[in-house]
């Protein structure tokens, strides 16, 4: 059964300042980069079949650190940048404190599956953009995602039947490997539940 693993990005530095980030461009930290190695020596074992990142740089330069530590004991894998992976577009929440907005109570909107930020995404948009790219790239083998906690916990919550109201709720930790086993058809079939 072709296998999936999701990896969220290493410690970013809006992560390190409670700050919400969304499509801004942040970098790793320096805890971040070693979380990526980590993750790196984790995949150590997986016959890696085809790596996909999200476009933004903490997810990608996870990506190539973690397979920089993978491919010296394998082969070359490719990592194929993909901007359907990328975090929620948060709108007006991005670069703003994540204490601050949980005071104001701001944050709430974050937390629906059918609710955004002002000018930002839903959980189901992301569902809707990056499903069916995840379909596209079907294959037998073993396939890594790069990405980040808000599209991570999309996928996972709906491949693993979480109610839509508990996914955004649910901690997707930095650096560590998910694994999913998942039959092929299952991101279409996801797809018109959405």
């Amino acid at each position: 059964m072709p296998r999936w693993i999701f990896i969220r990005h290493g410690e970013s530095t809006a992560n390190a300042a409670g700050k919400f980030s969304g499509w801004q461009d942040v970098a790793l930290t320096k805890k971040g980069e070693v979380q990526a190695q980590d993750a790196g020596r984790q995949l150590l074992g997986q016959d890696i079949a085809q790596v996909l990142s999200s476009d933004l740089q903490r997810a990608h330069m996870t990506a190539q650190l973690a397979m920089t530590v993978w491919q010296p004991h394998n082969r070359s894998v490719e990592i194929s940048q993909l901007a359907q992976l990328r975090e929620r577009c948060l709108g007006t929440f991005e670069g703003k404190s994540r204490k601050a907005l949980q005071r104001s109570g701001e944050h709430q909107c974050l937390l629906g599956w059918d609710t955004s930020p002002p000018n930002g995404e839903s959980l189901r948009d992301i569902a809707l953009r990056a499903i069916p790219r995840l379909a596209e790239t079907e294959c037998t083998g073993t396939t890594i995602v790069f990405s980040h906690g808000g599209t991570i916990r999309t996928l996972l919550g709906l491949l693993d039947g979480t109610p839509k109201s508990e996914i955004a709720t649910h901690h997707i930790p930095n650096g560590v490997p998910m694994i999913r086993d998942i039959p092929i058809g299952t991101w279409s079939q996801l797809f018109e539940k959405i």
